[in-house]
């Protein structure tokens, strides 16, 4: 089954930010298919490579640290919406766009996005989780698919 953009998509999502919203599945169809338990422990870096690409759209963003029903986790929230490149951990019906009310996500901490704590945790993230060669892959393929994400909202 194909699924479009109407279903994960919420209806309110505001049109400057579907470019976030496509690179932000773009890039959890990567994780789900290329590292364990779809993604599960690459929450940080991935959530980095969403936050760079709102540097790159003039996005407002932050990075988040909280929880997911309690579990340790990271995502972007930008205009009252969360984008969880790694919301596949938590289950298959778990979108990667959401209002920022939802009930599953609590913040304890935010990142303006492109400001130098964001980096260095988005640096240390990427020293912890993969070595120099997967960390240099995990960047370019997920900027490839921030990319495309971009050219699909335009279209």
């Amino acid at each position: 089954m194909t699924t479009t953009a109407e279903d994960w998509l919420p209806a309110t999502l505001p049109a400057d930010l579907l470019p976030l919203a496509f690179a932000t599945d773009l890039i959890r169809r990567w994780c789900d298919d290329n590292l364990p338990a779809e993604g599960k422990g690459a929450c940080l870096p991935a959530s980095g490579i969403v936050g760079f690409t709102t540097l790159q759209d003039d996005i407002d963003a932050r990075l988040v640290c909280g929880t997911h029903d309690g579990e340790p986790h990271w995502w972007v929230e930008a205009g009252g919406f969360i984008f969880d490149a790694t919301a596949g951990q938590f289950g298959p019906d778990r979108l990667s766009v959401t209002e920022a009310s939802d009930e599953h996500y609590a913040a304890t901490d935010r990142y303006p996005c492109g400001h130098t704590s964001f980096e260095l945790l988005l640096a240390e993230a990427n020293r912890s989780f993969f070595d120099g060669s997967d960390a240099l892959n995990f960047v370019q393929e997920t900027l490839d698919l921030a990319a495309e994400g971009r050219r699909l909202a335009a279209a």
